[in-house]
């Protein structure tokens, strides 16, 4: 709730989807449910995308 209140309130349009209308709180977690990641902008996804190699590059050099 904080990022979205606190820290996304002057950049939610390079944090989020691009959106026609303000959405609330609760929409916003509606619309992670029913589109995921598409939720969030492009930057973001990647991002989150990169993460994940990271994460999935760490968790089999810890397997070897």
């Amino acid at each position: 709730m904080y990022l979205f209140e606190d820290a996304a309130r002057t950049r939610r349009e390079s944090i989020f989807a691009p959106i026609s209308e303000a959405l609330s709180y609760s929409e916003i977690c509606k619309k992670f449910t029913d589109a995921g990641l598409k939720a969030f902008s492009g930057d973001v996804q990647k991002l989150y995308g990169d993460v994940e190699k990271v994460a999935a590059a760490e968790s089999e050099d810890h397997e070897q």
